[in-house]
């Protein structure tokens, strides 16, 4: 990137009156900015709104006389090179300050015989790079002898200053004395320690809010939203609670602007991190780009202000002329694209970008989806959802760290010993005499403890099979064939002793999957927690495909599954952990599930 004030490289063409600037020669992602001066042989400068690709800028006004091929002078040291120096001493400075961290980490946490010279010292370096060498807490205790260190007799004081003369004026301090006001300060000093650390390493609440327009609300529809699929590929870190989604259908970011307050920041206290994804009806509805940015700038601004992580979709491609967006709008849809990328980071927003792998380049300026990953040319396909949700989990990957708990042995809820443990009877999937019932059309080997049902599945053969996984095994379920039915539907459940659970109970399941499928052919793979109860069925799940219409990727997936939190109401009168499979009526099937570590438990936070 240049370090000087001045690009002028190539030559600048402006219509008249038009905002939109487009070069020739010029390699403007690499050296203009949002806020640099475009200044024209006229003598008119223009300010620069957004910097779209090499060739194409935003203007805040345009010419009044058209520019053709014209040279030109962009005046770079308003934002470019002074933020540039700015953020090279940030990273500086953080860079030290994480060396201070790491450092203070390895103090707090030292042994009386640890550090360099194993005297109980770790370095503390200093923001001039002043290295002290400082006796660690666990090192002051022995010294203070709370720490087997030994020491005098036992002292009658804990701070010198409740020390008291006797009736002739003499103060006496015994070692004893000493070694307990020492210990005291030693209790005082870890407890500071202990709130430090607290404040610096605060855990963020796994639970995330997503706040957007109807692709946010597709979420709680399954996997045609992009929430489960960021579960599925970040290894469950983070969860989605039903009641934390914010997507309203048609919704423009003026009307998320507007509901901010009673749906988002009245949620403060039950999440640190929002999903944000909808700038699409800004453009249906006509609104400027000018308008989108300004909204979304001061929502951001709202939450991160408040010490929340706000996570943008850096938008998806659509095809225009399905939903009736003119020219200016497709290309302000694009322009929306590249200033999350471009500016939004400077003000703090993690951005993802599905926009890459999910648009086809043989679409040119219409920016279209490639073929798949829209069911109408704007909301995604299991297949796009899942593109967008990958991305999202790379951030959730670098926010968390304690992913779900996947089962390592079969270990039996006991309401004494063990009150966190397994509903189920077989979490590892061990054993073979498992029922196949009826309709299941299936042949091979069952897992102990489970049943696998069907229905609608005429047609289809499934090959039920064991294999050896890390931990336990894993059930292997291959469905072949041709399916005439309606709703073709393969279950592999497990039954719960309602004894085990109460109302008021919060319950989740867990599961390791594998999925592979050679065309689009299989609507939903979804783990399920199923209570059956007086009032009727409550289901919590995951992976499910309420629409039933666009099918799973082709290819390898491979991930965890964690459902919604059931929350008993009432005492179930049957209760199961089932993985429910739908396949595309009409469709030939050649598609393999595997199963491991299943797992149902109660929650307690």
């Amino acid at each position: 990137m240049a370090t000087t004030h001045i690009y002028r490289a190539g030559t600048v063409s402006i219509a008249a009156g038009a905002v939109i600037a487009t070069g020739a020669g010029t390699a403007w992602l690499s050296n203009a900015a949002r806020g640099d001066v475009l200044v024209v042989p006229s003598g008119q400068c223009f300010e620069l709104v957004t910097v779209e690709t090499d060739s194409r800028l935003t203007l805040d006004a345009g010419p009044v006389a058209a520019i053709n091929g014209a040279p030109y002078v962009l005046l770079r040291f308003a934002t470019a090179q002074n933020v540039r120096d700015l953020l090279e001493k940030v990273e500086e400075f953080l860079k030290d300050r994480q060396v201070s961290l790491a450092e203070f980490a390895d103090w707090a946490s030292g042994t009386a015989t640890g550090g360099p010279n194993k005297d109980g010292k770790y370095p503390l370096t200093d923001r001039y790079g002043t290295v002290t060498m400082a006796a660690c807490p666990a090192k002051l205790a022995v010294i203070a002898g709370t720490g087997g260190g030994g020491g005098g007799g036992a002292g009658t004081v804990k701070r010198l200053n409740d020390v008291t003369p006797d009736e002739n004026g003499k103060l006496t301090v015994t070692p004893g004395d000493i070694q307990a006001a020492t210990a005291q300060q030693g209790v005082l000093a870890d407890g500071a320690v202990q709130k430090a650390l607290a404040r610096i390493y605060k855990p963020l609440l796994t639970d995330v809010l997503v706040l957007g327009d109807s692709r946010v609300f597709q979420c709680t529809k399954g996997n045609v939203g992009f929430s489960d699929w960021a579960v599925s590929e970040s290894g469950g870190l983070a969860a989605f609670p039903l009641n934390l989604n914010k997507g309203i259908d048609g919704n423009t970011t003026s009307q998320m602007l507007a509901r901010l307050e009673a749906d988002v920041l009245a949620n403060s206290a039950s999440f640190d991190v929002m999903v944000h994804f909808g700038t699409g009806n800004d453009r249906i509805k006509g609104m400027s780009l000018e308008q989108t940015i300004r909204n979304v700038e001061y929502m951001y601004a709202a939450l991160i202000k408040r010490g929340k992580v706000v996570i943008a979709v850096a938008e998806t491609p659509i095809i225009g002329a399905n939903v009736g967006l003119p020219a200016q709008q497709t290309a302000n849809h694009f322009a929306i694209h590249n200033w999350y990328l471009n500016v939004a980071p400077s003000l703090g927003v993690l951005v993802v970008n599905p926009w890459d792998e999910m648009v086809d380049p043989a679409s040119g300026s219409n920016f279209w989806p490639l073929g798949g990953l829209t069911g109408d040319g704007l909301h995604p396909t299991p297949a796009g959802a899942r593109i967008i949700g990958r991305k999202v989990a790379e951030v959730l990957k670098r926010l968390f760290t304690f992913s779900a708990i996947l089962p390592t042995a079969n270990v039996a809820f006991d309401a004494a010993l063990v009150p966190g443990g397994s509903l189920i009877p077989n979490s590892l999937l061990t054993g073979t005499n498992g029922l196949m019932g009826d309709g299941s059309n299936a042949t091979g080997q069952l897992a102990s403890s489970c049943t696998l049902l069907g229905s609608d599945l005429n047609g289809l053969a499934v090959a039920a099979s064991k294999e050896a996984a890390d931990v336990g095994f894993k059930q292997v379920l291959r469905i072949t064939g041709m399916p005439s039915g309606t709703t073709p539907t393969l279950t592999f459940e497990q039954s719960v002793d309602v004894s085990k659970v109460a109302v008021g109970q919060r319950l989740r399941a867990v599961a390791g999957w594998e999925f592979i499928s050679v065309n689009t052919s299989v609507l939903q793979v979804a783990l399920q927690i199923v209570a059956v109860s007086a009032s009727g069925t409550t289901i919590a799940q995951i992976g499910q495909n309420q629409e039933l219409v666009n099918a799973m990727p082709i290819g390898t997936i491979a991930g965890t599954l964690v459902t919604q939190t059931l929350a008993l109401a009432e005492v179930p009168t049957s209760l199961k952990v089932r993985l429910s499979i739908i396949c595309k009526s009409g469709t030939w099937q050649d598609a393999t599930i595997k199963l491991r570590q299943v797992d149902l438990a109660r929650i307690f936070a």
